[in-house]
């Protein structure tokens, strides 16, 4: 499946990297771009920066965690069922669910967790 989107803009803050873009769809999608030294506290136990791809049939697949609502929202509109579910072509990008964090109650739970790596690929 492949999702293209409307906008994208790069904002930073201090050390933390974001990417945000539109869906087909209107809603506003954010995507926390991370390596070693910017993990949320609140995810520091959940997001692994030393595994951030994995392999599958020699498809390269970045580590993505999807924040709660997020990952409710993109389970309601069928884009994946379970972790470890992969999906081709996402904003330009193979993707692995790797994690299915729990409810902050910030807006992390509105957030995708993706590898630095990830907007070399973006595609509007």
């Amino acid at each position: 499946m492949r999702v293209k989107s409307g906008h994208f803009y790069f904002a930073v803050r201090g050390h933390y990297h974001f990417a945000l873009t539109e869906s087909p769809l209107g809603d506003l999608k954010i995507f926390y771009l991370y390596d070693s030294n910017n993990i949320p506290s609140q995810l520091k136990t959940i997001i692994d920066p030393l595994k951030p791809t994995y392999t599958i049939d020699g498809i390269n697949y970045l580590s993505t965690y999807i924040g709660y609502g997020e990952a409710k929202m993109m389970s309601d509109e069928k884009l994946f069922s379970q972790k470890y579910d992969t999906i081709k072509g996402f904003f330009g990008n193979n993707i692995i669910i790797t994690g299915l964090p729990k409810k902050t109650f910030t807006g992390l739970d509105m957030m995708h967790f993706v590898p630095k790596v990830f907007r070399d690929n973006f595609q509007k």
